[in-house]
């Protein structure tokens, strides 16, 4: 990790450790390992593995009930896509005011025509339509 980074821990027992970037305010970045940085804003809780998910959840339950929406939202779009025979979920960004999920079976998203999820925190969960999936293919 770059000098520049600072790490520090909220409690000694956590296992998150905080990074502070002294080149950037406002930034909340975090780490498990000191190796895989994430953004707190970005990342959360989309690309966090279960275990590291719960992990923070129970370091730091104040950023868990701030996005309570988008886990709620991921829980919801886990549970639909395994209805529908999907084992996997990566989000992939935003489209219309929806929340964009490309699935998969596990075996890796078909980059050629994947399969898209879109759901919102106003409880809406479908399958994204063939105009919606070429626009997002399009970004």
């Amino acid at each position: 990790m770059d000098k520049k980074y600072n790490l520090y821990r909220k409690r000694e027992t956590d296992l998150v450790w905080w990074v502070a970037n002294i080149d950037t305010i406002g930034e909340h970045l975090f780490t498990f390992d000191k190796r895989k940085v994430y953004n707190l804003f970005a990342d959360y809780p989309y690309k966090l593995t279960p275990q590291e998910r719960n992990v923070f959840d129970l370091e730091n339950p104040e950023w868990r009930q701030f996005f309570a929406d988008r886990v709620a939202i991921l829980e919801r779009v886990n549970t639909f896509a395994k209805e529908h025979g999907f084992n996997a979920v990566e989000h992939v960004g935003g489209y219309n005011g929806w929340d964009v999920f490309a699935v998969h079976d596990g075996g890796g998203i078909n980059q050629d025509a994947p399969a898209y999820i879109i759901a919102n925190a106003g409880g809406g969960i479908r399958f994204a339509d063939d105009a919606e999936c070429a626009a997002i293919n399009r970004r």
